[in-house]
């Protein structure tokens, strides 16, 4: 129910207070936007109209209650039962009653919509019948009650202002739990007679009016308005509030039930900025635009900060006015309807995106085959390195170059043709002063588009990945000292160029001549600084046409076409040119030669391990004929070859078949002839190869690694072996086993002695390990620390065939080491030959000098025996004493008593 329609009710009382006639129903308005539950223009509110008394001139509140109360029945009155109506005792008594007055509450109580009078400080005086059923309470329990008691939902500050608004004849709009949407509207009227009568001097009072229509439309409408989850605040004409939805309410940090949000929204406590972050005044917000303009605002986005609550929300806003149903052109609206929605999320969540596309390498592009738009965010930009987005798909392709740009066409036609996805690694066009830029993008038909006339995808800028995979394939396709490819380089592009459709390759083995020698002569520092240059060389003699690798050490080796015949010739050529000039190294002029292998491919392998082990024999063959010279692979070798591969196979089955064997050679005091000690010597008797030359199988076992089980099952044989000595109550001596350098470098040596020791329960005494110069140099600190080991064994330790191999002086005089062997290679010669017996002085007086024993090997004339006593050589053995015995053959040395240990038995 309308103002207007009060307004009426007010005037048509107060005729009916001279005619009697009676007022009927009123009706909703149609201009009103509000749902029914709460506004109450709606048809389903509850609208409350009171209208004010006159004043008189002076009473009590209470005594006008009190008097009401008993002047009025619990049934509606008639005029026979009011005062002063005709046939009534009251009239009689009472002749100051009009009919007018009869009329008035006749008329009260037959309104068909709830009605109840409500004195000055907020206590109801009557209701009527409608009004009882309405707050289903009987008429003496409403009688007397304040409204808050009627109206639970209403507050303090409610009452005080409905009261206010009273008293000023104002609409009042209030939300109370339980209840709808109340509007109170005031209008004078004369206060009814049988008031006065109870009670001659009241204060002014109010008529309240309360109207529930209930319509199924119109509630519908109101649970749309509670339920959509947009916020619905409605503005009259004035801009003033008239409603707010839950909604909204919680937009605004307010609870369904709290009513304290008019007071907070009307506050000054609200600050509104724009989209942009600066301060909006109240005239350019959406809601006084369309108040103004009369036009709709859409989608307007502004913020909303709480300055006492320090919050602040984005809101997106749609106002929209709402014209009354008469109105005409230029009219203004009657109400504006605000939409809102909380948009703070979305514009953080907005604002990180933008955030993180400006700080990542990623982006997104989109390609709309129809239109041939293309569509690309400003990371992809960014990455593009674009200001504009290309307008086409061509501008798109136009940033890459040739081979990737046509690739990615292909993709792009291929994704659509199969709704596949695909992913790409492409390369714009190089900036000026810039490294090589990568991008990769990924991209698959829109699943969401049923017509699949777009792709879309990612874009992500890979160049500093790219070049780290760049830079981490060059080391690890690089050797750290010379910079040329490493070994596994090599054979990963020798094994591309096998299963290529022109597998005609030639594969150069290249080993330096001599660098041990030098790099232990001068140092690993000049070595070092000697394979760098070297390798310049090599590169240098490669060319364009080959490809030059250090496969570790001293070897290289050089893969080149063979499109010509000569053309692995020619390059060996060029090598060991290359090399003829002396390198100068920190003053040192140093002349080092080569030995090549050529290997052909597919003739001499047709795979990489092929390949490369043939070339390597060729190259052996090569340093076998002569230094600096080639040697190209041949029948010969392959020969020799399938022998090497029938060795191994055998090699590895003869420890299982009981096909080794050790003899003893014994080691003499040269002057006694007293028994000091024996060597251990590996032999293999094999039924296919017949007895296999020591030189040969042990080479070819260091070379194919077999030399570990060998080398440990010699150790092990030769404790058992004195310990069944022992146990048969012979005197032993200490027995010397030779060990390879690869048994050092494998770094467990050292258990494998304790372990053989500790089975056959011999002190470390009773053994002694030769090993060779090679030893000492190819890796110091892992032989340091396996020959102390041994030491605290208390296993003896001697260089074998000393001075043969590399030069070890530096480190006889820093390890542990008890005494040397002389090569029976020095002793051939000796005494006629000078060089060989300056040689044996050498070593002998090397020896004298460090108080290291020294045994001479390969003693088979007494001429040699009398040479070697001259030189102060106290111990030998060769022939020329015994030739190496079975073990049992040396128990009977053992036996012998002008054989006793000259040595102290451990």
């Amino acid at each position: 129910m309308g103002a207007k329609e009060c307004s009426r009710i007010a005037k048509t009382l107060r005729r009916e207070e001279t005619r009697g006639a009676r007022h009927g129903a009123t009706r909703q308005s149609a201009d009103c936007a509000c749902p029914e539950s709460k506004c109450l223009h709606s048809p389903s509110a509850i609208t409350i109209t009171a209208m004010a008394t006159p004043a008189s001139s002076h009473s009590e509140p209470a005594a006008a209650r009190a008097a009401a109360a008993d002047a009025t029945p619990d049934a509606a009155p008639n005029a026979a039962q009011l005062p002063g109506v005709p046939g009534s005792a009251a009239a009689q008594s009472t002749p100051g009653i009009q009919s007018g007055d009869v009329l008035y509450l006749q008329l009260f109580d037959s309104l068909p919509l709830p009605a109840f009078i409500l004195a000055s400080d907020g206590f109801v005086i009557d209701v009527n019948p409608v009004a009882t059923a309405l707050f289903q309470q009987t008429r003496p329990q409403v009688r007397g009650q304040p409204l808050p008691q009627l109206l639970p939902g209403l507050s303090a500050a409610q009452h005080e202002e409905l009261l206010q608004a009273l008293r000023q004849g104002q609409a009042y709009f209030m939300q109370a739990p339980g209840q709808r949407s109340l509007a109170l509207y005031a209008a004078p009227l004369p206060y009814p007679m049988a008031m006065l009568q109870a009670a001659n001097h009241t204060p002014p009072h109010w008529l309240v009016l309360a109207h529930r229509l209930h319509s199924h439309s119109s509630d519908h409408y109101a649970e749309l308005f509670e339920a959509i989850d947009q916020g619905v605040v409605v503005y009259d004409a004035q801009g003033a509030l008239q409603h707010i939805n839950d909604a909204a309410m919680r937009i605004l940090n307010h609870s369904a039930g709290d009513d304290s949000w008019r007071a907070d929204f009307q506050s000054g406590n609200w600050t509104t900025v724009d989209a942009h972050g600066m301060h909006l005044p109240r005239e350019q917000t959406p809601v006084a635009i369309a108040q103004r303009s009369g036009k709709p605002v859409l989608n307007r986005t502004i913020g909303l900060y709480h300055i006492r609550e320090q919050r602040f929300r984005w809101l997106q806003v749609s106002a929209i006015p709402r014209f009354a149903s008469s109105a005409r052109l230029g009219d203004a609206p009657v109400q504006v309807i605000s939409l809102m929605r909380d948009v703070t999320e979305s514009r953080r969540d907005q604002h990180l995106f933008t955030r993180m596309q400006a700080l990542s390498t990623t982006g997104a592009w989109e390609w709309e085959r129809g239109s041939d738009r293309c569509f690309l965010t400003p990371g992809a930009l960014r990455i593009l390195r674009l200001e504009q987005p290309p307008a086409s798909l061509a501008g798109l392709l136009a940033c890459f170059i040739p081979p990737d740009s046509q690739r990615l066409r292909q993709a792009l036609e291929q994704a659509r043709l199969t709704q596949s996805a695909f992913t790409l690694e492409l390369r714009p066009h190089p900036q000026p002063n810039e490294p090589e830029h990568w991008v990769r993008m990924q991209g698959e038909p829109d699943m969401l588009d049923p017509f699949s006339i777009r792709i879309c995808g990612t874009m992500e800028d890979i160049s500093r990945s790219k070049h780290m995979e760049q830079n981490l394939r060059h080391k690890t396709r690089t050797d750290p000292l010379t910079g040329l490819l490493n070994r596994d380089a090599l054979l990963e592009e020798l094994h591309t160029r096998l299963l290529s459709k022109s597998p005609q390759q030639a594969l150069l083995y290249v080993d330096l001549n001599r660098f041990k020698v030098i790099n232990d002569a001068l140092g690993h520092h000049i070595g070092d600084q000697l394979l760098r240059a070297v390798a310049q060389r090599l590169h240098s003699a490669a060319g364009e046409q080959a490809l030059c690798a250090r496969m570790g050490g001293d070897e290289f080796v050089f893969l080149c076409p063979t499109a010509e015949a000569g053309m692995p010739i020619a390059l060996a050529q060029r090598i060991l040119s290359k090399l003829l000039e002396p390198f100068q190294i920190e003053h040192e002029s140093i002349r080092i030669s080569a030995s090549i292998g050529i290997a052909i491919a597919p003739r001499d392998g047709r795979d990489s391990d092929t390949l490369l082990q043939n070339a390597d024999a060729a190259m052996y063959e090569s340093k076998r004929r002569g230094h600096g010279s080639w040697h190209i692979y041949s029948e010969d070798l392959a020969r020799r070859q399938r022998e090497r591969l029938q060795m191994d196979n055998l090699l590895r089955n003869a420890i299982d078949k009981g096909e080794l064997q050790l003899l003893y050679q014994p080691q003499l005091h040269l002057q006694s002839g007293q028994l000091i000690g024996a060597e251990a010597l590996l032999r293999w008797r094999s039924p296919e190869l017949g007895e296999v030359p020591p030189e040969s199988f042990i080479a070819h076992a260091e070379h194919s690694g077999e030399i570990m089980r060998l080398g440990a099952w010699a150790l092990n044989e030769a404790c058992q072996q004195v310990r069944r000595w022992r146990n048969a109550g012979l005197n032993t001596v200490p027995i010397a086993v030779n060990v390879s350098y690869r048994q050092f470098l494998a770094g467990d040596l050292a258990h494998i002695v304790a372990q053989a020791l500790q089975q056959a329960q011999l002190p470390g005494a009773a053994l002694e390990l030769e090993f060779t110069e090679r030893v000492l140099i190819e890796d110091e600190p892992l032989t340091t620390r396996t020959i102390s080991h041994l030491r605290t064994l208390g296993v003896r330790l001697s260089i074998d065939d000393f001075g043969e191999g590399y030069s070890a002086l530096n480190y006889l005089r820093r390890l542990p080491i008890h005494g040397l062997k002389l090569s029976r290679l020095f002793l051939q010669g000796a005494p006629y030959n000078a060089s060989d017996a300056a040689i044996c002085q050498a070593v002998a007086a090397i020896a004298q000098g460090l108080g290291l024993g020294l045994v001479a090997e390969g003693v088979e004339r007494p001429k040699q025996r009398d040479f070697l006593q001259s030189l102060g050589v106290a111990y030998g053995q060769g022939y020329l004493f015994s030739p190496p015995l079975s073990a049992e053959a040396f128990a009977q040395w053992l036996k012998q008593p002008q054989f006793g240990s000259h040595r102290t038995e451990p």
